[in-house]
């Protein structure tokens, strides 16, 4: 934009914020459906599939193209994901649980720690054997 290239975190923050809100509405659907009652579960279950609407979105707007194909940059980022899966859960039930927040207030209070460590994490990923995540869009 007028020369001036926009830190990459700004267009992962747009992207994450697209993919945050898909994520919401699937945990919206899942616990108002009375498909899945449990905060945690719901958070879990939400995070998994939306991991499939990030690994595009982050392409486009964010990392470039994919490092090795589209298959094996998907699995990278969900072997990379599972393990914000996994913590981000159990940080959920402490937050439901223990400290008993209300379903939604740990869901926002989870989802902003767990989108500032998935940058860092994604941008070593999407680089494994390609330049630093930088690559082009093309």
């Amino acid at each position: 934009i007028c020369n001036i290239k926009p830190p990459q975190y700004l267009f992962y923050m747009v992207s994450g914020f697209v993919c945050d809100i898909i994520q919401f509405l699937l945990d919206y659907m899942m616990h108002t459906g009375k498909m899945v009652q449990d905060p945690s579960t719901c958070w879990a279950l939400s995070f998994t599939l939306s991991i499939y609407f990030r690994h595009t979105t982050h392409r486009y707007l964010v990392f470039g193209n994919y490092v090795g194909g589209y298959w094996k940059s998907l699995l990278r980022m969900y072997g990379g994901y599972s393990v914000i899966i996994v913590l981000s859960t159990i940080f959920n039930i402490f937050m439901t649980k223990y400290i008993q927040l209300p379903h939604y207030v740990a869901w926002i209070v989870t989802l902003l720690w767990t989108g500032i460590v998935n940058f860092f994490i994604l941008k070593k990923l999407w680089s494994f054997g390609g330049g630093g995540g930088t690559t082009s869009n093309t």
